[in-house]
C-alpha cells in the first residue's frame, strides 16, 4: 500500500522496512476485506486485520531485523479512525448540527472509539500468538529453549 510505505519513510523507516511494511499493509487491508465481507461489522474487521498484521509482523520482525512495533504501527495506520472522530466531535465543538441527517456524533464517538480499541486489542493479540509459536531469536533464549526440550521439560510462554 503506498500510504504505508510513505507512513513508514516519513517515520525515518530504511527503504526495506518500508517495502516490508508496504507489504504487511496491502496483507492486512486483504484480511479487512475479508472480514468486511464475512461480517461487514468495520471494528471487527479492523480487529482481525490487526490481529493478521500482528501476527505477520512478529513472525518476520526478528528475521529481517525490523522491530516489530514499527511494522504493526505503519501497516495498521490506515484503518486507524481519524475521519469518524472527526465527524463525531466536530459538531460538539462548533455546536452546529450534523453534517449528514444520519450522522449521530454519539453513535460516531463510539464507533470510532471501539474501532480504534479493536485495532489495538487485535495487534496485541496477534504479537501474543505469534510469540508462543515463532521460535525466539535471541541466541541465549533459543539456547534455554533447546535445553527445556532436551530436558523434556515444556517451555515457558514468556522466553523471547
Amino acid at each position: 500500500m503506498p500510504f504505508c510505505v510513505a507512513f513508514a519513510m516519513t517515520t525515518w523507516l530504511g527503504p526495506r522496512s518500508a517495502i516490508i511494511c508496504g507489504l504487511l499493509g496491502g496483507l492486512g487491508y486483504l484480511i479487512y476485506l475479508a472480514g468486511m465481507a464475512a461480517t461487514g461489522i468495520h471494528q471487527l474487521s479492523a480487529g482481525l486485520m490487526a490481529l493478521g498484521v500482528g501476527v505477520l509482523a512478529t513472525l518476520v520482525s526478528g528475521r529481517l531485523g525490523v522491530p516489530r512495533i514499527a511494522l504493526i504501527t505503519v501497516a495498521i495506520a490506515p484503518q486507524m479512525p481519524g475521519l469518524t472522530l472527526y465527524r463525531a466531535v466536530f459538531p460538539a465543538v462548533t455546536g452546529q448540527a450534523a453534517q449528514n441527517s444520519g450522522d449521530d456524533p454519539a453513535a460516531l464517538l463510539v464507533a470510532s472509539l471501539l474501532a480504534g480499541a479493536a485495532l489495538a486489542l487485535g495487534a496485541s493479540l496477534g504479537v501474543t500468538l505469534a510469540r508462543n509459536v515463532a521460535p525466539p531469536t535471541e541466541r541465549f533464549a533459543l539456547h534455554a529453549l533447546w535445553r527445556s526440550w532436551s530436558r523434556g521439560q515444556a517451555p515457558r510462554s514468556g522466553v523471547e
